[in-house]
């Protein structure tokens, strides 16, 4: 039932186990994996059961760094577009994409964005969380370049879980292959979680240019 397209790519939440449909129909798959908190029930037991370094980083920053609420997402694209621009890769959505999934999201009480300032009001950093009545997801999170080694993104996830429990029973923190990513995610004690990652190419053109 799926639309002709040149190109097709799709992440599937973990609970779909069964792909042979889409490999009967000429699709390609490739294991993914999530890390996962499953029950934020006791945030305590939570915090105690992450690394030491990530507790450390999180008593760290709140030293010198504040956590609070924000109504929009246009600092944290901004940062995102210069992570990106720095590592020489392209961000796969514009402003307007990411304001439309939040403003939906928040206006259905299923978003929020949080950033950090230091002292000064600066920003250090911000991520967007949205969720259902089973999970958080962590979609997107970046930091200022001078802010790296302060902490500033171990407290913000800390601050959305614990948001996050609040509001549903599990954190998703949506994955990554990129290994010094995928250690940080581990490193706050989720469950490894695989999930599909399922596409396929059509026009030629996409073949040929990869």
């Amino acid at each position: 039932q799926l639309p002709a397209s040149d190109r097709f790519v799709q992440y599937f939440h973990p609970d779909m186990t069964n792909w042979l449909p889409f490999q009967w129909a000429g699709f390609n798959q490739t294991t993914r994996y999530t890390y996962i908190l499953p029950d934020l029930s006791n945030i305590d037991a939570v915090h105690a059961d992450m690394q030491g370094n990530i507790r450390r980083e999180i008593k760290k920053a709140e030293q010198g760094l504040t956590v609070t609420p924000a109504d929009s997402v246009d600092l944290l694209f901004a940062m995102l577009r210069n992570d990106m621009a720095t590592k020489g890769e392209p961000l796969l959505f514009d402003l307007a994409h990411m304001q439309r999934v939040f403003h939906v999201a928040h206006a259905a009480g299923r978003a929020s964005v949080f950033q950090a300032r230091d002292e000064k009001g600066v920003v250090a950093g911000c991520i967007m969380l949205v969720w259902d009545e089973r999970s958080a997801y962590y979609l997107a999170g970046a930091c200022r370049p001078e802010f790296k080694t302060t902490g500033v993104m171990s407290l913000l996830l800390w601050e959305g879980i614990s948001h996050s429990a609040t509001v549903t029973k599990a954190f998703n923190f949506e994955g990554s292959i990129r290994e010094p990513i995928e250690r940080f995610f581990r490193a706050f004690g989720g469950i490894q979680t695989p999930y599909h990652e399922i596409r396929r190419t059509d026009s030629k053109v996409l073949k040929v240019v990869g």
